[in-house]
C-alpha cells in the first residue's frame, strides 16, 4: 500500500510509497499530505536495487521544493534526511521512477 496516513510510530501524517518488487517500474505519483509543522524527514530503505532511478521531490503548501533527491543502486542504505523549512499546510510528494527495478523499497516522509 501506498498512500498517506497517520502512522502510531512515526508520530505524525506521512506519506509511504513501498514495493515489494519493482521490475522495469516508470511512473510518475503524486500525494498530498497535511502538515502542521514547518519540515519533514525522508526515510528510504531497500534490501536489493539493481537499476534504474527514484526522484522524491517534496514541495510546501506555498509551492515552494522543499526536498529533491534521486535515489539509485550507488545510494547507501537506510537513508534519512530532513526537508528545508516551508510553509504547512498541504504539502505534495512527488514520487517518479524510471526503469526501477529494486526490491522491499520503502519510502517514507513525515512529520516529525
Amino acid at each position: 500500500g501506498t498512500g498517506p496516513g497517520v502512522p502510531g510510530n512515526q508520530g505524525g501524517p506521512y506519506v509511504l510509497w513501498r514495493h515489494r518488487q519493482a521490475d522495469d517500474r516508470d511512473v510518475v505519483e503524486t500525494y498530498y499530505v497535511r502538515l502542521n509543522g514547518s519540515s519533514t524527514i525522508v526515510d528510504a530503505d531497500w534490501t536489493a536495487w539493481t537499476a534504474g532511478t527514484l526522484r522524491v521531490t517534496v514541495k510546501d503548501d506555498a509551492g515552494l521544493t522543499v526536498y529533491d533527491h534521486t535515489f539509485d543502486a550507488a545510494h547507501v542504505h537506510p537513508w534519512s534526511e530532513p526537508t528545508a523549512f516551508g510553509q504547512a499546510g498541504i504539502w505534495s510528494v512527488t514520487f517518479e521512477a524510471s526503469d526501477l527495478t529494486a526490491a522491499d523499497l520503502r519510502v517514507t516522509v513525515y512529520a516529525p
